[in-house]
């Protein structure tokens, strides 16, 4: 019997990628005759093999055929409704190809092909030829039952081996411009430009060379650095919007957050290199609106490049595209206006990138910039700590700080590398420099809370250290509402989190009894209370006024407290549960308040809510803050979600699986956001995956029968959905406290 080595869930997603609907199999079977004789009894044999043939009518002896088609409907069904993103209209054949080669093991077209022709073995399926991929990407047009059967292949392979990375199916291709038939697309006349601009001729091979890279290690493989137009001192890119009106600043939100993620690469490592000289600087010009009247006057691209070092300035509509984005970035109050030619173009500065959203820079991985092994750590404190250190070892972040120590990229940037191996004192050190010229710089006074947040989670057992820290940070918060604009729900984020963590550290001393004196639950409320409060404000700030982050947050937040406002008494097995579904009320109301039910149609509310999901799972470029991402989606699908079927439990658990896997890319020596303690700890690997082991077998033992006996469409009531909530099932769970570093037996 033909056999596959991976799950029963990769095959089933290998099947739904070569047909995603009944349609598509009818028409393999009558149309590519040249290959479906010999297929269709391996297929119907694989499939009955793996259960995922069910007869209608078990009296009657079973149709496979019909049955086959009856499972790819019910996959097809379940596939639309996570759909992802589709594949650039403007990317073609090659483009995969490239995607393929950087998110799999398979790197040559030789290998690929090897790999499609072990599976045309099993389904009884025309062998494939290694010309065929030099075929496709000249000349793509699926006109042939030998290129179809080529893209069948592909999608079956992808479903069982990369599903989880490349989201498309045979229709995919289908959708791909073809090249006899179809004209090419007419290309967009608007989008954002990104114009890096070097103040000295010696910085262009180096800047072309970041560009390319950086585009690589962003995944930005839509686009192509090979497009980038080169000229003097200036390095341009062109990022189209998504197909729609004109001027319709949300088609505008893909680019410019594009467009800010390679600024942000480009300029800290800038900053970070080798090639510094004191007068050379990068400036960088983010301009939004119609391509052929962008203006690129010597005067706007003066303005950009007259930072001391870096700096990057975007246009007025750039700026609208971004906040309606809600791209983590924080502009400047005012902004500086430039005449032109036609009037005076507005220029908005870029003051700082929120850490958790953009991607480390890679160089800060590297061994001479921050210490990764521990007998170097002491000579970086005491480089860091003290002005007297000539003889302590040379570390890059340092350097790069002294030759920048007002500079908000690199400093933030520093401290996030720092942040995440758990050295929250010395990251806290770094905002120094930062905060004594820019008393007033929000991010930098956000980041200092975040740290005195988690010093005072490391010592809670210690509740009188504790709060001296988490006092700190509620007195760096005041100073914020006081001294700065607050424009983003980000920094109400890090202030509800101080008393989350206080809520919380408290009522697991009053379950195990070892509280401070006179500590009862009304201090755990009242904590809760202000946790709530700040994250409405948070949803005030957001520029949508719908901020993800901080709808997820009160939703949490308000159930937890209405949980232990009726029954304080500590669970019997340490876990709390939701046995009144408040969770479920709380989340209806909210959805009910921001016009996102309507009675008569069902779906309405799960099309609004989806994308604000999706958003909230892939808002972060960052690492270290993707499986927490992930796994909140998660937590969001199974404890907030008003309709919950069997399909909607299983895309729960591939959330989760989805977490690990991120997780296990992070290098070992980075911590990761936990959903351990509130949610928002730094864990270790291992601290990590054990919390998502603990929710995986919760949910499997709570829907074993649904899981082993209904259908994927099937709804689960209300009733059966009562008590578990992946937000509570790791509350009580502490990360360790220790820095991160590099373990000897790790490979380079």
């Amino acid at each position: 019997m033909p056999h596959f080595d991976q799950s029963t869930e990769n095959v089933r997603e290998a099947f739904s990628r070569a047909f995603p609907s009944p349609k598509d199999f009818r028409n393999f079977k009558e149309n590519d005759l040249k290959v479906s004789p010999g297929a269709l009894a391996k297929i119907l044999e694989i499939a009955d093999s793996q259960d995922f043939l069910v007869s209608d009518y078990p009296d009657i002896p079973m149709n496979k055929e019909a049955a086959f088609q009856r499972f790819l409907a019910r996959e097809g069904a379940e596939r639309e409704r996570r759909r992802g993103e589709p594949m650039p209209s403007d990317l073609g054949f090659a483009g995969f190809l490239r995607i393929l080669w950087d998110h799999t093991g398979v790197g040559s077209a030789s290998a690929l092909v090897e790999n499609l022709n072990e599976i045309a073995k099993k389904l009884g399926m025309a062998p494939v030829q290694e010309s065929m991929v030099s075929r496709l990407k000249s000349h793509f047009n699926l006109n042939t039952p030998k290129k179809r059967n080529f893209i069948r292949l592909l999608c079956f392979w992808i479903g069982l081996r990369a599903a989880r990375v490349l989201p498309w199916d045979y229709n995919t291709f289908l959708a791909l411009p073809l090249d006899e038939t179809v004209p090419a697309p007419v290309p967009e006349t608007e989008g954002v430009r990104l114009s890096l601009i070097a103040s000295d001729k010696r910085m262009m091979e180096w800047l072309h060379k970041e560009l390319a890279e950086s585009l690589k290690y962003l995944r930005f493989h839509h686009l192509d650095p090979r497009k980038a137009v080169r000229f003097e001192r200036i390095i341009s890119l062109d990022i189209p919007k998504l197909p729609g009106p004109s001027r319709e600043p949300r088609l505008f939100g893909k680019a410019v957050t594009e467009a800010l993620s390679l600024s942000h690469q480009a300029t800290v490592r800038w900053l970070l290199s080798d090639y510094h000289e004191p007068d050379v600087r990068l400036g960088v010009l983010i301009s939004a609106g119609n391509f052929d009247s962008m203006e690129t006057s010597v005067k706007l691209l003066s303005a950009a490049s007259s930072f001391v070092g870096a700096g990057i300035l975007v246009n007025d509509f750039g700026r609208l595209c971004a906040r309606m984005a809600e791209v983590k970035v924080v502009f400047g109050r005012q902004p500086g206006g430039v005449d032109v030619q036609g009037g005076t173009d507005q220029l908005w500065e870029v003051e700082g990138f929120w850490p958790s959203f953009f991607k480390l820079v890679p160089q800060l991985h590297e061994p001479d910039v921050i210490p990764r092994k521990r007998e170097y750590f002491q000579s970086f404190q005491e480089a860091l700590y003290t002005a007297d250190h000539a003889k302590a070892p040379s570390f890059r972040a340092l350097t790069a700080i002294k030759r920048y120590p007002q500079n908000s990229f690199v400093i933030l940037e520093i401290f996030k590398a720092l942040f995440l191996r758990r050295m929250f004192q010395e990251a806290n050190e770094v905002l120094s420099t930062l905060l004594a010229a820019e008393p007033a710089n929000i991010i930098a006074r956000s980041m200092r809370i975040s740290s005195c947040f988690y010093l005072g989670m490391r010592h809670a057992a210690q509740p009188s250290l504790s709060d001296l820290f988490f006092d700190r940070a509620l007195r760096e918060a005041e100073f914020v509402e006081n001294r700065c604009i607050i424009d983003d729900e980000e920094f109400y984020g890090k202030v509800g989190r101080i008393h989350l963590a206080r809520a919380l550290r408290d009522l697991s001393s009053l379950w195990e009894g070892n509280g401070r004196e006179r500590l009862c639950l009304e201090d755990v409320t009242g904590s809760l209370k202000k946790c709530l409060a700040c994250y409405e404000k948070g949803v005030v700030a957001s520029p949508t006024g719908k901020g993800a982050q901080s709808i997820f947050w009160m939703i949490h937040v308000k159930s937890l407290l209405e949980i232990l406002e009726k029954n304080p008494a500590p669970p019997p097995d340490g876990v709390l549960m939701d046995e009144q579904g408040i969770y479920l009320k709380n989340a209806w109301d909210l959805f009910s308040f921001h016009g996102w039910v309507d009675p008569e149609d069902g779906r309405f509310l799960m099309h609004r809510v989806q994308p604000l999901v999706a958003s909230y799972g892939t808002a972060s470029q960052l690492a270290s803050i993707t499986p927490y991402s992930l796994y909140s989606v998660a937590a969001f699908q199974h404890d907030m979600a008003p309709v919950l079927s069997v399909g909607g439990v299983k895309l729960a658990l591939a959330y989760i699986d989805e977490a690990e896997k991120a997780a296990a890319r992070v290098p070992r020596f980075m911590g990761l956001y936990s959903i351990g303690g509130c949610l928002c700890l730094i864990q270790s690997l291992e601290e990590f995956l054990e919390c998502c082991g603990a929710s995986r077998q919760a949910i499997l033992k709570k829907y074993k029968d649904y899981l082993e006996g209904a259908r994927d469409e099937q709804v689960i009531p209300w009733k059966d959905r009562m008590g578990l909530r992946l937000c509570l099932i790791n509350l009580n769970r502490r990360p360790g406290a220790d820095v991160l570093f590099w373990e000897e037996d790790e490979e380079e």
